[in-house]
């Protein structure tokens, strides 16, 4: 967390998991990491990310903390 917010990332005040930098929101919770946001941010987050830490391939979120994510067209 602190890296992230050494980068700019903001925690909200009743939960530091959920933070916020521009128009994206990443959810961290130990080694889960769920994030949204425009695609230009999105580049930027990870990249920094890689610059501190050796992560995996991404991938559209399926699940998290053992919630399935489901999508729609609407």
């Amino acid at each position: 967390m602190e890296f992230l917010q050494s980068k700019g990332w903001k925690a909200l005040p009743d939960d530091p998991a959920l933070l916020q930098r521009g128009n994206s929101w990443i959810c961290c919770y130990v080694d889960d990491v769920a994030a949204t946001g425009p695609p230009d941010e999105l580049a930027q987050l990870w990249a920094e990310v890689r610059s501190r830490f050796t992560i995996g391939a991404f991938s559209q979120l399926k699940d998290f903390l053992g919630i399935r994510v489901r999508y729609e067209r609407t």
